[in-house]
């Protein structure tokens, strides 16, 4: 009996040992499932602060950079603010034709941001060129001269080509007379194709040499605008040129003398506008507008001059009086004109003019300094009432 009990004892107590055994082992994987469990969550927590760290810092930066970008942009608004301060209202109040391709003497059509006009048309049995000379033609032949008036509507300098205007005569095209030199007729000189600046306006004279006894002739400029014309529209007077944009209004800010138009590495101030007299031996004295300037050097290396002025360009009554002159070259109220000046040496100073055939006296006169050359570098705009 004692010996049952004491088996059975023995018994419980290996089971117990058993029980105990399995339940410490349980209690160990389960300690060390929690612990993986917990370190596997700080591990995505880690990560999880990372991100948010990163995504933080990554917002930083995008506002940082937003930040630089709208600094920049406002920084380039005030500069196209300050380039455009020259022009400071106009109102378009042109009036065109109905229909562009098919219109008549005196009526305006629209290319782009261009403008157009044809204001007159006159024959001629010779080609009157510049400097007073003419251009003969075969007697069967006649030449017609056709004015037309541009206006640029846009904020920006735009190539407008005269050039490019075909004659057709009876349903013919015709060429212009063979010549030398540029065509000049009842004051109006003949442009090729010709950058003006935003807002102003050019007028032009094209010739065609067509055969006597034509009955109708057609101008096409760009394919778009169409002028139809009959033999009761030509007229043999000359052209008194009246601006076909009288209700266009544009009014810039005065530049008054001694305002500084440039300063970057060199300084340009503005000294005033004067007339002058250039006495040609063929066509005799010839009126120009001088716009004179100091240019100082204000930078550690020369400045290159050598080919500034070919760029320049005024506008007499917001017309087109095309780019400077080389012909006047001697000194005026002790200024050199800019084709004379090669280099300014650092630290030294230039008196310069720039010289515009045409008189200002009693109108508008507006120019813009660019003394680049065939690449765009606009240094500043001046602008005077007479």
């Amino acid at each position: 009996m004692y010996k049952k009990k004491l088996i059975s004892f023995f018994l419980a107590v290996t089971m117990a040992i058993g029980i105990t055994a399995c339940t410490s082992s349980g209690d160990l994987e389960g300690r060390e499932r929690t612990t993986t469990k917990s370190q596997t969550k700080t591990k995505k927590d880690e990560k999880k602060e990372t991100k948010t760290e990163n995504k933080a810092e990554s917002k930083k930066e995008t506002k940082l950079s937003n930040t630089d970008s709208e600094q920049k942009d406002e920084k380039k608004e005030e500069k196209q603010d300050k380039e455009k301060q020259n022009t400071e209202k106009t109102e378009s109040k042109v009036s065109t034709a109905s229909n562009y391709s098919n219109m008549s003497l005196g009526d305006i059509g629209k290319s782009g941001d261009i403008y157009v006009g044809l204001s007159y048309v006159k024959k001629m049995s010779y080609l009157p060129v510049a400097l007073g000379q003419k251009e003969d033609i075969s007697s069967d032949n006649e030449v017609i001269l056709a004015f037309f008036d541009f206006y640029n509507d846009s904020n920006n300098s735009c190539q407008v080509n005269p050039d490019d205007i075909t004659c057709y005569a009876d349903g013919i095209q015709v060429e212009g007379v063979d010549n030398c030199f540029k065509v000049e007729c009842d004051g109006i000189k003949q442009y090729y194709w010709e950058d003006i600046a935003g807002k102003t306006q050019m007028a032009s004279v094209q010739d065609f040499e067509v055969p006597k006894g034509w009955k109708e002739l057609k101008f096409f400029y760009d394919s778009k605008c169409i002028w139809t014309i009959n033999e009761d529209d030509v007229k043999t007077d000359n052209y008194n040129f009246v601006s076909m944009y009288e209700n266009l209004e544009v009014s810039r800010n005065i530049t008054e003398e001694g305002a500084v138009i440039y300063d970057d590495n060199y300084e340009i101030t503005f000294q005033g506008v004067s007339d002058y007299s250039y006495n040609n031996y063929i066509s005799g004295n010839t009126p120009y507008t001088i716009f004179k300037f100091s240019v100082k050097n204000t930078g550690s290396s020369p400045i290159d001059y050598e080919l500034a002025g070919y760029e320049m360009t005024a506008y007499i009554d917001n017309y087109y009086a095309g780019t400077a002159d080389y012909m006047v070259d001697e000194k005026i109220d002790g200024y050199s004109n800019i084709y004379n000046i090669d280099k300014i040496e650092a630290g030294m100073s230039a008196n310069i003019y720039v010289a515009f055939e045409g008189s200002s006296k009693g109108k508008t006169a507006y120019m813009i300094f660019d003394d680049g050359y065939i690449s765009n570098t606009v240094r500043g705009k001046v602008y005077v009432e007479r």
